[in-house]
């Protein structure tokens, strides 16, 4: 196993790990975020994902400039308001959809799993990066309850101002990472 240490500041860190000793494209890598004693793991995929996830952010930022009808701190209640909609086919006039009818938000959405989103976006010609709570329910029925809990409850884990070299460090180190995967094919 090797581990990597992509953005480190004052009250977090995010890590990678390489979970298989033998690195190939589909090598399984674990992103964590780490803050004072929690541990978060915002990321458990492949190198190929790894690899797609960089040429995404790191081709073209520019695009990545916050919408304006978007308020930042909401972007993961957004969320998962979107999906609770779509689950139960009902309408939200906070939720602004693009032309394919789809969140305005979720292209900010750098990659989630079922407890954690996390985002990675521009405002003000600065990155940002933000950790935020998945509702785990919507797949059961009668599940308003749940949700409604889950929103009353819900806060930001992490709203981060980032340096535009730490992003740059943690594509360079994704493409260390995925050309040992292919050098060693």
């Amino acid at each position: 196993m090797e581990n990597y240490t992509l953005i480190s500041q004052n009250t977090f860190k995010i890590e990678l790990q390489i979970m298989d000793d033998t690195i190939d494209y589909y090598s399984n890598v674990c992103i964590r975020l780490i803050m004072e004693n929690n541990i978060y793991e915002i990321l458990n995929d492949n190198i190929y994902y790894l690899k797609n996830l960089k040429e995404r952010y790191c081709v073209d930022n520019e695009i990545y400039e916050i919408d304006a009808r978007i308020l930042e701190q909401k972007l993961g209640i957004l969320q998962n308001e979107y999906y609770y909609c779509l689950n139960e086919n009902i309408s939200n006039e906070d939720i602004f959809l693009d032309e394919n009818d789809e969140w305005i938000g979720e292209k900010y959405c750098c990659f989630t799993t079922p407890e954690y989103s996390t985002w990675i976006y521009k405002k003000g010609g600065k990155f940002h990066l933000m950790v935020t709570p998945m509702f785990r329910y919507f797949d059961e029925e009668n599940n308003r309850e749940l949700y409604l809990n889950f929103i009353n409850e819900y806060k930001n884990i992490l709203c981060s101002e980032i340096l535009s070299e730490q992003l740059e460090k943690t594509c360079d180190i994704i493409e260390k990472i995925y050309q040992q995967a292919v050098t060693s094919q």
